[in-house]
């Protein structure tokens, strides 16, 4: 009788064993989903400041390319009438 109640004993330890392993082996596969879906999101959003970055970077580039296209202007304009037509102030 005390062999089967430590037979019972060793075969609940070695089961109680299995479970703590597959218990530590979900909660890693549960970080890893958790850490894939954290950076997914986290691409997610630096992917959209970097197109509100190139966004802001062609509207600055359009406006100085306009700005300049006016100064060539003026600068053409003033050559032409032989007087000063521009001026930065």
């Amino acid at each position: 009788m005390q062999v089967l109640q430590q037979n019972f004993e060793n075969s609940f330890l070695i089961a109680s064993g299995e479970t703590l392993k597959k218990l530590m082996d979900y909660h890693q596969l549960k970080q890893a989903v958790e850490d894939v879906e954290q950076a997914r999101q986290q691409r997610k959003t630096y992917q959209a400041k970097y197109e509100e970055i190139l966004y802001r970077i062609e509207l600055v580039s359009e406006v100085s390319r306009i700005i300049f296209q006016i100064y060539i202007t003026l600068k053409l304009t003033s050559k032409i009438m032989n007087e000063v037509t521009y001026s930065w102030s």
